[in-house]
C-alpha cells in the first residue's frame, strides 16, 4: 500500500473496499511501479492520471453506445451531432490523460532515483575490476 493512497481515496470511494476502489488503487499502484516511490504531489498526479483515465474510459463507452442505437436502435437514437459531441469529449479526455501522465512523468524525471540494485552491482564490478 502506498502511503497517503487511502486518505486522498477516502473523500472519492468512501469505503476504499468498493471493487471501483480497488481497481482505483490498483491502477495508482501500477503507475506507482513505474515512476515510484511518489512524494506528496507525484501521488496527488498519479491520483489525477487515473482519475482522467477513468474519464476516458466513461466517454469511449458514451461514444461506441452512441454509434451502435445509431446504426441498430429503433425508435429514438442519439444525433449525429450529440455523437459527435460525445467523441470530442473522448479526444479532450485522452488529451487530458496524457498531459497527467506526461506531468508525471516529469516530477518522476526531476526528482533523484534511488539507485537499482543494477546500478550499485556495475559500480562495484568497475571499481573492482580497476584496482
Amino acid at each position: 500500500m502506498i502511503p497517503g493512497l487511502l486518505a486522498l481515496l477516502r473523500p472519492i470511494f468512501g469505503d476504499c473496499r468498493s471493487s471501483d476502489a480497488c481497481r482505483f488503487r490498483r491502477d495508482v499502484e501500477g503507475l506507482h511501479e513505474r515512476y515510484g516511490p511518489f512524494d506528496d504531489v507525484m501521488l496527488r498526479q498519479a491520483v489525477a492520471a487515473v482519475m482522467l483515465w477513468r474519464r476516458l474510459e466513461q466517454a469511449t463507452v458514451a461514444v461506441q453506445g452512441d454509434e451502435q442505437a445509431r446504426r441498430v436502435g429503433k425508435g429514438r437514437r442519439p444525433s449525429v451531432r450529440q455523437i459527435e459531441r460525445h467523441a470530442k469529449r473522448q479526444g479532450l479526455s485522452q488529451q487530458a490523460h496524457e498531459r497527467a501522465v506526461e506531468r508525471l512523468e516529469e516530477l518522476a524525471a526531476s526528482r533523484p532515483r534511488r539507485n537499482s540494485l543494477a546500478a550499485l552491482l556495475a559500480v562495484t564490478n568497475t571499481s573492482t575490476e580497476t584496482e
